[in-house]
C-alpha cells in the first residue's frame, strides 16, 4: 500500500517563507521620466514597461492564488488524516 508522508509544520513554514517572498516582490510602477523626444523608441519602452509590469502583477497574483491553493489542499490533507484516524480508533 502506497503512503503519503506529509511533515506538515515543515510545508506551512515553506509557504509562509513563499508568501512573504511573493508579497516583498515590487510590482510598483516606477512611471521613469524621458526627455522629450520625437522618436517613437520612448513611447515604445513606455508600452514595454507598462505591459511589464501588469505582467508581473499578474504573475505575483497568480502566485498567491497557488500559495493559497496549496496550502487549503494541505489542510484538507490533515482533516482527511485526523478523520481516518479517528474511524480506525473507533
Amino acid at each position: 500500500m502506497t503512503e503519503i508522508k506529509v511533515h506538515f509544520k515543515e510545508v506551512e513554514s515553506s509557504l509562509d517563507e513563499l508568501k512573504q517572498k511573493i508579497i516583498e516582490l515590487n510590482t510598483n510602477h516606477s512611471h521613469p521620466s524621458f526627455p522629450v523626444s520625437s522618436l517613437d523608441f520612448i513611447t515604445k519602452i513606455k508600452a514595454i514597461e507598462d505591459l511589464y509590469y501588469l505582467i508581473i502583477t499578474d504573475y505575483k497574483n497568480t502566485l498567491l492564488n497557488i500559495e493559497s491553493d496549496v496550502r487549503k489542499s494541505i489542510e484538507n490533507l490533515a482533516e482527511t488524516d485526523r478523520n481516518i484516524a479517528q474511524k480506525m480508533n473507533i
